[in-house]
């Protein structure tokens, strides 16, 4: 086989694969990536009760006067639970750095750095020759039912790889599943990994 055939053939495969899967079943909308404030937990029980708070208030405007005293003792405990939660989880952090950045840089400097850093190593009497392993690696020729155990174990819902294929399409079409075994031969002989991966 030509240098290079595999990977066009490998290429070629995983194009094909991706066209056909996009015309039969249409193009998976991406999702857009925007990165939401996530609060902490102090923000996220004063944002409840706050909720709670406005809910109450809203009940409060409508309710007639046998309700307001309810209400109103209602809003008095919330008004302690935002307080107490406060006090619990403690302020908003303010303030403002009273050290230069000379003493940070000497802080820094002594916490983290090793005076021996640049000393030249000795060697070490304490460390084992691990034995030879009892079972070498098998490096034969890779097998489909290699290929096939892998597949098949593999979860169908698995994010795709870089070709865009996934575990899915090997699961449920055997014959796919004998070419790429085909083509993963070519690379084990050759040694090389292909560039797409």
């Amino acid at each position: 086989m030509a240098k290079g055939e595999a990977e066009r053939k490998l290429q070629a495969m995983t194009t094909i694969i991706v066209s056909i899967a996009a015309e039969q079943f249409g193009k998976e909308e991406e999702k857009s990536s925007r990165t939401s404030y996530a609060k902490n937990q102090r923000a996220m029980k004063i944002h409840n009760i706050r909720k709670e708070m406005k809910a109450l208030k809203s009940q409060h405007k409508g309710a007639g006067e046998e309700e307001h005293i309810g209400l109103a003792q209602l809003m008095c405990i919330l008004r302690k639970k935002i307080r107490f939660t406060k006090d619990l989880l403690g302020q908003k952090r303010s303030g403002k750095l009273a050290s230069s950045q000379e003493e940070i840089d000497q802080h820094l400097a002594k916490t983290y750095n090793d005076p021996g850093r640049e000393l030249e190593l000795v060697e070490c009497n304490i460390l084992i020759d691990p034995p030879e392993p009892e079972v070498q690696f098998d490096l034969t020729e890779l097998q489909l039912k290699e290929v096939r155990e892998v597949v098949h174990k593999a979860r169908a819902r698995s994010a795709p790889g870089p070709s865009c294929t996934s575990y899915k399409v090997y699961k449920n079409c055997p014959k796919l599943l004998l070419h790429l075994w085909k083509t993963l031969r070519i690379f084990w002989r050759k040694g090389k990994i292909p560039e797409q991966w």
